[in-house]
């Protein structure tokens, strides 16, 4: 499918969460990921905008081989917009508000990362 609309760039937003196991009390935050190099400066204005938006912390994004970033014929990344096993978290991704901060703090990263794209 993404062959036949040959976007400009794919941005996907996941939900995270963690193993009842984990002390879920204390993990929470944004997390970026790309697959390419191409997507690395992607992961990272998107985190960036989304932790200033949602007032999150943010761990580094990093490589990982996802398959909604595997093809290399498009800038690509991922985005988890926070733990659904944090309940704080959950409650806010919840509400009309944390959805339309969600959804600002990732069109201000993408709009950086064309920004900064333009200069190379």
């Amino acid at each position: 499918m993404l062959l036949e609309l040959d976007p400009d760039l794919v941005m996907v937003v996941h939900q995270n969460s963690m193993p009842y196991s984990s002390d879920i009390t204390k993990i929470r935050g944004v997390a970026a990921f790309y697959c390419a190099d191409s997507g690395k400066l992607l992961a990272n204005t998107v985190s960036d905008e989304l932790c200033k938006a949602l007032g999150r912390g943010e761990y580094e994004p990093r490589w990982l081989t996802l398959m909604m970033c595997r093809n290399h014929r498009f800038v690509s990344a991922l985005v988890e917009t926070g733990f659904m096993t944090s309940v704080e978290e959950y409650e806010r991704m919840l509400t009309d508000e944390g959805i339309e901060t969600t959804a600002e703090g990732i069109k201000n990263g993408i709009m950086e990362f064309y920004s900064r794209a333009a200069q190379y």
